[in-house]
């Protein structure tokens, strides 16, 4: 049984960038903010909406197939949190002070001018749920601007912007032993760029008995490293693989025994 604290509680263990979602009706345009907004699909791109059933933009999505979005950034915080507050229903939120739209360039409904991505999308599933519907659109129209750089608004509970990247330089790594003797050998890092020159990612076998490392081999690779290697020996009990990169701490990846 799930406590009902917890339920209350649930939107601030998760977070997702914040959506102002448009929709038409007969007495014009209607928006609001959607916490659960996510990309689920690239070829074509397919937004999830998940709208509570009650909503008055849910209605009027439900009726024209159709609606708009835009992915806020963190100066559309103040105009997020009124388009949450108050339902369509009772006032016309299209009048927000603040708020520009973009005429549509496919659809019949208008996009919310800002933020890091507005699309125009096509209801092409939805999904019910308690209380709920998750809407898939296909997005057939959508604009980005590159040089806005912006931070999105991000939910957790409150409201955010995102903080620095994380830069920890971290080699992380598994490796998977074959019958044939060979090894393969899985590693990313994490807080590097992709470099246009392959950076050397180096392999050693560090003992489990102890004694001296064997070196393995350098591989020269990209961001990630995906190779089948051969070992000096038969892996013992114990045995581990250092991983390192120049510009990464190294990480010792467990061998194992066959």
């Amino acid at each position: 049984m799930i406590s009902q604290d917890l339920v209350e509680q649930l939107m601030r263990y998760g977070t997702s960038t914040v959506g102002i979602i448009t929709a038409t009706g007969r007495s014009g345009v209607n928006l609001m903010s959607a916490e659960w907004t996510y990309l689920v699909a690239r070829r074509p791109p397919h937004f999830a909406v998940g709208c509570q059933i009650k909503n008055h933009t849910t209605g009027l999505i439900l009726e024209r197939r159709e609606f708009g979005l835009t992915l806020c950034d963190a100066s559309m915080a103040s105009l997020a949190n009124f388009a949450g507050t108050f339902t369509g229903a009772e006032i016309d939120k299209s009048s927000a002070s603040g708020l520009r739209l973009r005429e549509p360039a496919v659809t019949g409904t208008p996009t919310v001018e800002g933020g890091t991505l507005s699309a125009e999308c096509r209801v092409r599933s939805v999904v019910d749920l308690p209380d709920y519907a998750l809407i898939v659109g296909e997005a057939v129209w959508m604009t980005v601007d590159p040089a806005r750089n912006a931070a999105p608004l991000v939910k957790h509970g409150g409201m955010y912007e995102l903080g620095e990247r994380i830069l920890s330089r971290q080699v992380t790594g598994s490796a998977t032993a074959y019958p044939d003797g060979t090894v393969r050998l899985c590693a990313s890092a994490q807080g590097v760029d992709d470099p246009e020159q392959p950076v050397p990612w180096t392999v050693t076998l560090s003992p489990g008995a102890g004694g001296p490392e064997v070196p393995v081999g350098t591989v020269r690779d990209g961001e990630d490293l995906d190779v089948v290697i051969e070992l000096p020996r038969a892996p013992l009990p114990g045995d581990a693989l250092i991983v390192a990169r120049p510009d990464c701490r190294p990480v010792r990846v467990a061998l194992p025994t066959t």
